[in-house]
């Protein structure tokens, strides 16, 4: 892939480099990792978890290559795995995780996604 110096180069984190692109049926495992392609180039990449009943997903390492950045690749990916998380593996809830007035959460809730609550987190110092 070519880079530039506005744009160095992606890289995709390990569990992609594994494997990039889920099939169109139901999964036996309880993680399943997408990529979006053109050509074969990675444009953007994510992860969808499963609970043990396939009811609930979760959304996770979602990434966009620098040089595709608000072009809707994410939104696009996000909308397709989503589609297929309802459709073929029986899941009838998605959570996303993100921070509160990010950008990525301004993508989720453009996609319909609402707020349930606030993620809240503490850190022990010595």
């Amino acid at each position: 892939m070519a880079s530039s110096a506005e744009h160095p180069p992606f890289t995709p984190s390990a569990p992609v480099q594994r494997r990039l692109q889920a099939p169109h049926a139901k999964s036996k495992f309880l993680a399943v990792w997408w990529g979006a392609f053109l050509d074969d180039e990675l444009l953007g990449d994510m992860g969808l978890f499963f609970s043990p009943s396939r009811k609930t997903g979760r959304f996770q390492s979602v990434e966009t290559a620098p040089a595709h950045q608000r072009k809707g690749v994410c939104r696009t990916l996000l909308s397709h795995v989503a589609r297929n998380a309802f459709e073929h593996e029986g899941t009838e809830e998605i959570i996303i995780v993100t921070d509160v007035d990010s950008i990525p959460e301004s993508i989720y809730r453009s996609l319909g996604f609402q707020s349930l609550c606030p993620q809240r987190g503490l850190c022990r110092s010595q």
